[in-house]
């Protein structure tokens, strides 16, 4: 039978395999109320919890408690601290885990720490304790003490999760500590794209971020805000910046020019020609892009004048509806059923989710 003290960390802490952000209090409660005596007897529970006073205690009495690993997942207490469901859901301890925090790096404990994800692939991952309080808690304070105890914020999963939120103060705290790379700022402007947050995308294009930086997913800032079809206005808004609309990018050698048309985009295809972008899209990607500008006279031409293209759309089709239909393409989807396209074709076979 699992004691309690391991019960309760295990219950209080984020899950090792995957979603950090996950999970609730309920059953660390139950078993608090159960054993009270935890939080006061052990520095690793009470860093979950973050009792400051209990961890300044444990400290006077062993100052190698700030370093000392848990016995239940062989992490230290800044760790325990900055993985805690608490610091996450319960917004009233704030102060007093910053307190703790304090405390424990006053004590020793590194700003590095961390522990590795071993159920990763294909190699196990580090999560940094920043991680956790910039990418999981979202903890601006936090966040801040670490960085200024000397954190490194460029691990790869901290620029990756600290923009999933319109919380944006623990990102602004990364951001303002000046230690980001210049790959970590362009995976951040990348990821702001799945959130369609125009507001940070400025933020951090006015911070220094890259447009046309390549990012290890194979594609730039607005490749990657056609992919997950963003307003006009971020688009227009890395445009602003110096986005380049002819590169290609590194999975299928695309230009964000291709992507959208490929995405039904004819919105985006204008405002590119109204900026002095040349436009110029070849073979099939041409016929599609007549589709997406709802160019009908286009479409009849080159499918009479060259059917191998009409068949090789038809070949896309199930694809191409969905992406059309996704970004309200009504007058391209209605070109593409004219060319061939099967209106139950399907999009893809198996998970289209890293798409």
């Amino acid at each position: 039978m699992i004691d309690p003290l391991t019960a309760f960390i295990e219950a209080a802490s984020v899950p090792l395999d995957s979603g950090h952000a996950t999970g609730a209090l309920d059953r660390a409660e139950a078993i608090l109320a159960a054993h009270p005596e935890l939080a006061r007897g052990d520095i690793h529970a009470a860093a979950i919890l973050g009792d400051d006073a209990a961890v300044r205690r444990l400290l006077e009495l062993d100052r190698r408690n700030a370093t000392v690993k848990g016995r239940s997942r062989g992490w230290d207490a800044l760790t325990h601290l900055c993985f805690s469901r608490y610091l996450r859901l319960d917004r009233a301890r704030s102060a007093g885990f910053v307190r703790a925090a304090t405390a424990l790096l006053d004590a020793g404990a590194s700003a590095n720490t961390g522990w590795y994800e071993m159920n990763h692939r294909p190699d196990p991952e580090w999560e940094s304790a920043l991680y956790g309080a910039a990418g999981v808690a979202h903890h601006a304070e936090l966040t801040r003490l670490l960085l200024e105890r000397g954190a490194d914020p460029n691990d790869e999963e901290t620029p990756y999760h600290a923009p999933e939120t319109y919380d944006n103060a623990a990102l602004q705290a990364l951001v303002d500590s000046g230690k980001l790379s210049d790959d970590s700022l362009a995976t951040m402007l990348l990821r702001k794209a799945d959130w369609h947050d125009y507001d940070v995308s400025k933020f951090l294009l006015e911070h220094g971020a890259d447009p046309n930086r390549m990012t290890r997913w194979h594609h730039m800032a607005l490749q990657h805000a056609l992919r997950r079809d963003n307003a006009l206005e971020n688009i227009e808004l890395l445009l602003d910046h110096g986005a380049d609309a002819t590169l290609a990018n590194r999975t299928d050698g695309k230009s964000a020019v291709a992507m959208a048309a490929r995405r039904g985009r004819g919105d985006v295809l204008a405002l590119l020609e109204r900026r002095g972008v040349v436009v110029e899209l070849r073979g099939v990607d041409g016929l599609i892009g007549a589709c997406a500008r709802n160019d009908a006279a286009r479409v009849q031409s080159t499918a009479r004048q060259e059917p191998s293209l009409a068949r090789q759309l038809v070949g896309e089709g199930g694809r191409l509806l969905a992406e059309f239909a996704g970004t309200g393409s009504t007058d391209g989807l209605r070109l593409l059923l004219e060319l061939g396209v099967d209106v139950g074709a399907l999009y893809k076979e198996g998970d289209g989710y890293w798409d």
